[in-house]
């Protein structure tokens, strides 16, 4: 397990999540793994093994993401909310600066 750094980068946060999708065994095909892919639809995971990449990401940068935000998320790393809590920013419009 990681923790997130001050000054952590878009780029690695991007990284630190493909990191963790690929090494998903549920992921269809690991070619599929890209920061736009849909969760669902190119990546064939269900509700549950949604669920299960939040909490992995959770863990690797020692963050908690609410409910209502976690169920939001259905793509990969460009889902504001993953990055907000991965950068600890304050809101999405902090985002900006990325």
């Amino acid at each position: 397990m990681y923790s997130a750094a001050s000054g952590l980068k878009k780029e690695e946060v991007e990284g630190r999540i493909m990191g963790i999708l690929s090494g998903f065994d549920k992921v269809n095909d690991p070619s599929n793994i890209k920061p736009t892919a849909h969760f669902s639809n190119d990546l064939a995971l269900d509700s549950l093994d949604t669920v299960e990449v939040v909490m992995a990401i959770e863990e690797e940068f020692s963050i908690e993401i609410p409910d209502k935000d976690a169920d939001a998320i259905h793509s990969g790393t460009y889902t504001p909310a993953l990055f907000r809590y991965a950068l600890k920013l304050p809101s999405t419009a902090a985002l900006r600066r990325y």
